[in-house]
């Protein structure tokens, strides 16, 4: 398993559980369950939930923005 994919099952884990209840009820047990990994994986990749909150929002607003420049 290559490391961006994992980085990105992470992010797709949190998208997918982001859909399906609030923000509150999204634990780090949940997405090691969903995207298949354990929670030492979890941690190499980041510091704590928030963290990982921070990285998709930073990466939405990338895509948002390169979409504008278009």
């Amino acid at each position: 398993m290559q490391q961006g994919n994992t980085k990105e099952r992470i992010v797709e884990a949190y998208i997918e559980l982001e859909s399906e209840r609030p923000l509150e009820k999204i634990t780090v047990t949940a997405l090691v369950e969903r995207s298949r990994i354990t929670r030492k994986t979890f941690y190499y990749y980041f510091k704590d939930i928030y963290d990982l909150m921070e990285y998709r929002s930073e990466e939405h607003t990338s895509e948002l923005q390169s979409q504008r420049d278009i």
